[in-house]
């Protein structure tokens, strides 16, 4: 709920200066039985809750869930410009040369960072397909 426009580059931005290899960021996912499922809940804020035709989304990898500063677009925009940033060529070669300077396996390095990039495409059409899935549920907070 912290979440504003920018955080996907901020992620990048900051998970390259700590020196992270690999990233692997997740969306906030309330699972039934939490205590986030229970405020959402209450909040109105749970978009798929239609069970159990809404369970495959429930995987970390696609917002089931309202953000409260970031629409459905945003949030996908963010999760895609923080990927995008962070497994740019230039950042990927930059990994692969420190991995070469600290005799960590380079080859590994490049392939698994390459792995990772070309994941972008079939990540762009999953969003596509759960924004054409999720519909309206997912617009902002309902009205009571």
């Amino acid at each position: 709920d912290i979440d504003e426009p920018g955080i996907g580059k901020r992620i990048a931005e900051v998970a390259s200066r700590y020196g992270v290899d690999y990233l692997n960021a997740l969306f906030l996912t309330p699972l039934p039985g939490t205590r986030l499922w229970d405020q959402m809940k209450s909040e109105d804020r749970i978009a798929l809750d239609t069970f159990p035709e809404d369970w495959k989304y429930y995987t970390l990898t696609f917002p089931v869930a309202r953000y409260k500063n970031l629409s459905l677009e945003g949030i996908i925009g963010e999760m895609i410009s923080c990927d995008r940033d962070f497994y740019s060529m230039q950042r990927i070669l930059r990994r692969v040369w420190s991995s070469l300077w600290q005799r960590r396996k380079p080859l590994i390095s490049l392939v698994g960072n390459l792995s990772y990039r070309s994941n972008l495409r079939l990540n762009c059409k999953a969003y596509a397909d759960f924004k054409r899935y999720s519909g309206n549920r997912h617009n902002s907070v309902r009205e009571s």
